[in-house]
């Protein structure tokens, strides 16, 4: 969505959410909020690299946890070309990233 000047992408989760006061951890590399048999290969680095990149380009990834849903939510700056392309990949079609 548009939000303002900028572009808004959330993506929601009804499971489990994390404690406010893992909010902000799980963005510092190499964190992982759990320990589960079910995530071995984890090493906690991609929240850390995406923020990082994120704000890289004048934006934020946030998270939160809003009336039983987990919350993960990026936002960008909205330019002409950011709103055509996110348009694009809505619909499926491929954009070479020197496109976007």
């Amino acid at each position: 969505s548009r939000v303002g000047q900028a572009v808004v992408v959330t993506v929601s989760d009804d499971g489990d959410g994390l404690p406010r006061d893992e909010w902000e951890s799980i963005f510092e590399s190499y964190y992982r909020s759990h320990h589960s048999a079910g995530q071995p290969d984890a090493v906690g680095l991609g929240l850390s690299v995406s923020r990082r990149l994120a704000r890289r380009m004048g934006g934020d990834l946030t998270y939160r946890y809003v009336d039983g849903e987990s919350q993960f939510r990026l936002t960008l700056p909205a330019t002409g070309q950011t709103v055509a392309h996110a348009r694009l990949v809505s619909e499926g079609v491929t954009v070479p990233a020197s496109a976007g």
